[in-house]
């Protein structure tokens, strides 16, 4: 059974692991350090804001925040198990799907734990050029939206080279 698992996708939930807890570890320090709206300046057009976020991804869908917050919950927990199911279907080589996978589950995770502890999602990466800005968002977005370009780049080179 133990060799059978580490032959599978499984062989990474060690990125999932890596991925939540540095996600949550710089949530909690801006929790901690900075009030809420707080900002400071990193670069001419970045700036970290601590910001709460009762909805989805960059603050869509925030109502309701108790309905949202076990809503959101809910959903994003079953996603994640059925994305591990598919990481434990297919073979430990397939590291690009496999990293994908990873990269989601660990910040939807992230998210997932901060929405249940606090009923929101700590949000605080400001990113802005000019008069554009782009909503406040924070490092499991980030790994989220890579993991799922990754997926859909996978996806394509695997039905081009199907052809």
């Amino acid at each position: 059974m133990k060799l059978y698992i580490c032959s599978t996708g499984l062989r990474f939930t060690w990125l999932i692991i890596i991925i939540a807890t540095f996600d949550l570890l710089i949530k909690q320090i801006i929790f901690n350090k900075f009030k809420l709206y707080e900002s400071y300046h990193i670069m001419k057009s970045l700036k970290i804001v601590y910001t709460q976020n009762f909805g989805i991804a960059f603050g869509f869908l925030s109502s309701d925040h108790e309905l949202q917050r076990w809503f959101l919950s809910i959903i994003a927990i079953i996603i994640s198990i059925v994305l591990i199911y598919i990481m434990y279907q297919q073979s430990s080589k397939k590291y690009l799907s496999n990293f994908a996978y990873g990269f989601i589950i660990g910040g939807a995770i992230g998210n997932i734990i901060d929405r249940l502890i606090h009923g929101f999602v700590i949000d605080y990466i400001y990113f802005y050029i000019k008069s554009f800005c782009w909503p406040i968002f924070n490092f499991a977005d980030i790994f989220i939206s890579i993991g799922t370009f990754l997926i859909i780049f996978d996806n394509y080179y695997i039905i081009k080279n199907k052809k």
